[in-house]
């Protein structure tokens, strides 16, 4: 029985498992992971319980085969091929598809080897975390503002606030307007935008909704004298 654990986008997936957009194609293109732990539907989609894999693949590069690894992947994958949950892997609270209610074992004793996954499992996790904070702290709603992406909770694009930034404008300022402005939520925004790239060339940043004038590509706060 296959059964769908949450599938999550190339780009998340590299993101959470730590691993470079070519070594995502490569667990593809060279079969290292079993077919059930992706989809190739409108662009490759790849379940979270492949984000450790994928992790422990790479990461081991240096100290076991090849062979060896994709050995381990294959074990670990039939212990995992029937759970209900992507969580018996990717024990962490960031998994928002369900909660485990049980833990699996991840270890693998291969020959005189025994293989502990604990520490590829905590580094995922702690990506995890990360991309589903930036997930909760901007929404990206077709009836607000056509879609853009916005801070949670208001209509202020995040395009506007990065971009604002990019072009030297500090976060003090910005919070004269925006009071609810935060580093980490700066930080939770730059993540969001970098795990759900926008097709097309990037969109200068929209004044009229923040209430600045735009000159010489500087962003002037309403009431400054820009004669």
């Amino acid at each position: 029985m296959i059964i769908d654990r949450g599938m999550v986008s190339a780009t998340e997936f590299a993101y959470i498992a730590g691993v470079s957009d070519r070594e995502v194609n490569r667990l593809v293109d060279e079969r290292i992971l079993p077919d059930f732990l992706f989809k190739i539907d409108n662009g490759r989609r790849f379940d979270l319980s492949a984000a450790a894999l994928a992790s422990f693949y790479f990461g081991a590069v240096d100290v076991l085969t090849a062979e060896t690894r994709k050995s381990v992947i294959r074990e670990l994958a039939e212990r995992i091929k029937d759970e209900p949950t992507c969580n018996v892997v990717f024990e962490c609270e960031s998994c928002s598809h369900a909660t485990a209610s049980h833990k699996l074992d991840l270890h693998v004793y291969w020959r005189f080897l025994k293989i502990d996954m604990d520490p590829f499992v905590s580094a995922v996790c702690e990506r995890a975390t990360d991309a589903a904070r930036a997930s909760q702290t901007v929404l990206s709603d077709p009836e607000i503002l056509g879609g853009e992406p916005v801070f949670a909770g208001t209509r202020v694009p995040v395009d506007n606030v990065l971009g604002s930034l990019d072009e030297g404008m500090s976060l003090e300022n910005l919070q004269s307007s925006w009071s609810f402005l935060s580093k980490s939520l700066i930080d939770d925004a730059r993540l969001y935008v970098k795990l759900h790239p926008r097709r097309g060339r990037p969109r200068a940043p929209n004044v009229e909704v923040a209430g600045w004038k735009l000159r010489s590509r500087k962003i002037i706060p309403p009431g400054t004298n820009d004669a």
